[in-house]
């Protein structure tokens, strides 16, 4: 019962990770070009090729939703900033 409540909140948590961090994430490209891009190069093999994988062995939906608007505001913004990114798992 706890984890289908928990379950229930991943829409939630998703779109709360998204309209924090891709602010963030523009914010920081647009004053830092170059270290920005560095993180968002950095970072995004960790989601892509270790987070994906880890969440979607876990059964629960809620890290899911987080790591899923992570790896979409990254791409977003990369995009948005044309910065490359590596795509280590091949997916």
């Amino acid at each position: 019962m706890k984890e289908q409540l928990l379950n229930l909140l991943a829409p939630v948590i998703k779109l709360a990770l998204e309209q924090v961090l891709k602010p963030l994430l523009q914010s920081l490209m647009e004053r830092e070009p170059e270290h920005g891009a560095v993180a968002l190069a950095t970072l995004y093999p960790v989601v892509d090729a270790e987070l994906e994988p880890l969440s979607e062995r876990s059964g629960t939906d809620l890290d899911d939703a987080a790591v899923s608007a992570v790896k979409s505001v990254i791409e977003s913004v990369a995009g948005e900033f044309k910065v490359p990114l590596a795509n280590v798992d091949e997916d």
